[in-house]
């Protein structure tokens, strides 16, 4: 048998016999050129497992849902297999058009040229005797018409070299005209039906020499070469097609490139099994990207860690046993996950599900909100840089996970008999005023009353409410002090309540977790400290208000609850995170700070307010004594 690792005609010497035979110069050449190939077909394999091993590790430790991950796929097979460019196509059901095959992502292409600033029509009108310019932009006209559903082919093939932008371009067999959107798309080209089918690539180095006429008029159109498709299969089915194309030369592809190409693809699908939800652009351009970005970026990430985890407690707390059990799951998926911003991604995730849920919507909007306001005080106080991205989130939020209007609740207006009352307005120049009708003077007094209960509520939980109002910052004694039940809701007080609890906990069994047990109790206990509170609030604000006893009582009760609701989970919200964690936070301490300080400045005050008070004391006495001698002395 012919040794494969000797040229063609060499014989090995068997042991004992004669000497070997001098190799040929085209020998000699041939087991050269044997051996370089060799070395190149393994330099070539630890290139390529480098490379595969390098985007699995990119995959595990970077936190990318599908659509990101399949486009670090395309680029990276466009390394791998040394491609033009590479273009992902999705297979997908149109509500309208029903199946098709249109490309979502592609390889990086080169930066776009700048693009013409619009031009500006400069228009001259009178106001009020002065002349004054008005600038409008003018719209160009298209010359092709605008088509709803695919991108049209390019009018002219692109240049030689010159790589196609594919974004959103339908793989079927000829473009769809402008037709009503009914209209079904054509079928798709052979290439693309072969490859999803029979779940096997499909090298094609010769575009041209293809038998589906109208797939080599796409290529043609779009200066494509050659191409490679390869199914991508996701939980058994194929969701997706990579095009490899070259636009130079025809090219084809060795065993070696196609084999480490499947494990590519194969490690794709894994991990989009188990891939986080698909974010919003929004979210990732304005919040993940400037968290992942800049300075401190894993305290960036641990910040926003602790900023959900506080959420989703008070949000725990708040909600049934049943209604609970999903976060819980949530919480306790992502708890040891080693890869903290994954865990935000899916917390985000889950924030986002909850815009279909109000009351979810409700508990969520509420705590996000005031931690951010905690942020911010910190931040402010302390000369910090806040938290990149909190404020843009707060935005976004804010418009899609929405709490419900605590004004609209009462502009209900019905009058004491239960009829509605209609607000009028009139046109007062250019502006619509309204009437001052029975319900547009309770609305008004509603407005007034909610800025007041957010006022005192910010104030409380802070432990502002221990100080006087005047212009002296007297600090309220503790006779003033039990009678203001208010005060028992400050976060120092709910820290000192947490302290209270610890201190009487008898001890356990070493398998009770002590930690997670004396937050449970001080966190239940708060609630029901917090809810009292919160009911006195409400009916303190609400039965000065003439309008409101005027009302049902069943009316009266509802809106009582609701407003004693809201005040419990605004005072919750700012709590939940001092009572769960193992130490006050940060903003627990700031508070504390700023209490001491005031408590000191208020104590010299009082201290001088009791002397002067004992010293006019004493004067009045002296008054009264030297009276008497006087009438000793008549």
């Amino acid at each position: 048998m012919q040794n494969p690792n000797l040229p063609p005609g060499a014989q090995p010497v068997a042991p004992g016999g004669q000497p070997p035979q001098k190799l040929t110069r085209e020998q000699k050449r041939a087991l050269a050129e044997q051996k370089k190939r060799i070395e190149q077909e393994k330099m070539r394999a630890m290139e390529l497992s480098k490379l595969v091993s390098n985007f699995h590790s990119e995959l595990e430790h970077s936190v990318i849902d599908p659509p990101m991950m399949y486009k670090l796929a395309a680029n990276r097979m466009k390394l791998m297999l040394k491609a033009d460019h590479v273009a992902v196509a999705m297979f997908e059901e149109h509500p309208q058009m029903g199946p098709i095959c249109i490309v979502r992502q592609q390889s990086n292409l080169p930066p776009k040229p700048v693009e013409a600033k619009p031009e500006v029509k400069v228009k001259r009108v009178m106001v009020n005797g002065e002349v004054m310019e008005i600038k409008e932009k003018v719209e160009k006209e298209d010359d092709q018409p605008k088509l709803l559903f695919h991108k049209p082919f390019p009018k002219e093939p692109p240049k030689g070299g010159q790589l196609p932008d594919l974004e959103e371009v339908f793989l079927h067999a000829q473009p769809p005209a402008p037709q009503p959107p009914l209209t079904p798309p054509p079928p798709l080209f052979d290439a693309i039906e072969q490859v999803r089918n029979t779940r096997q690539p499909l090298m094609i180095p010769d575009v041209t020499k293809y038998t589906d006429q109208a797939f080599i008029a796409f290529c043609n159109g779009y200066g494509i070469k050659s191409a490679l498709l390869a199914p991508s299969i996701v939980n058994e089915v194929v969701e997706a097609v990579i095009c490899l194309f070259t636009v130079n030369n025809p090219q084809g592809y060795p065993p070696v490139d196609l084999h480490h190409m499947q494990k590519t693809l194969e490690i794709l699908a894994r991990s989009i099994e188990s891939a986080p939800p698909v974010l919003p652009e929004k979210i990732k351009e304005r919040v993940i990207a400037p968290m992942t970005k800049g300075d401190n970026v894993p305290k960036q990430i641990e910040y926003y860690s602790e900023f959900f985890d506080d959420i989703f407690a008070f949000m725990v707390g708040e909600l049934d046993e049943e209604e609970a059990a999903e976060i819980r799951q949530l919480q306790a998926e992502q708890e040891k996950t080693p890869n903290r911003l994954r865990k935000v991604w899916y917390q985000i995730g889950k924030a986002l599900d909850f815009k279909e849920r109000p009351r979810f919507a409700y508990l969520f909007n509420v705590g996000m909100n005031e931690l951010v306001e905690q942020a911010d005080e910190y931040a402010t106080s302390k000369k910090l840089n806040k938290p990149r991205g909190l404020k843009s989130f707060q935005e976004i939020m804010n418009k899609t996970v929405k709490k419900p209007d605590m004004k609209a609740i009462f502009k209900e207006g019905t009058d004491s008999d239960g009829n509605e009352k209609e607000q009028q307005y009139v046109m007062v120049g250019s502006e619509v005023m309204s009437l001052a009708t029975e319900t547009g003077q309770m609305n008004e007094l509603v407005d007034e009353m909610l800025d007041a209960i957010d006022k005192e509520i910010s104030k409380a939980v802070r432990g502002m409410l221990l100080f006087s109002e005047e212009k002296r910052a007297t600090l309220i004694n503790d006779i003033e002090q039990s009678e203001m039940l208010i005060n028992f809701v400050a976060v120092t007080a709910a820290n000192d309540f947490k302290q209270h609890i610890k201190s009487n906990l008898p001890e356990m069994h070493e398998d009770i977790d002590q930690t997670a047990l004396l937050a449970e109790l001080a966190h239940q206990g708060m609630r029901e400290i917090s809810h009292v509170v919160a009911q006195n609030l409400a009916e303190k604000y609400l039965y000065e208000i003439e309008e409101f006893l005027e009302q049902s009582e069943e009316w009266q009760k509802d809106k009582i609850e609701k407003i004693e609701k809201y005040i419990h989970y605004r005072i919750m919200a700012n709590l939940v995170p001092t009572l769960r964690a193992e130490e006050p936070t940060l903003w627990s301490h700031l508070i504390q700070d700023k209490i001491k300080k005031r408590a000191q400045k208020a104590a010299k005050q009082r201290a001088v307010l009791v002397g002067r008070m004992v010293r006019a004391a004493t004067a009045e006495a002296d008054d009264d004594w030297d009276e008497e001698e006087e009438d000793e002395d008549e």
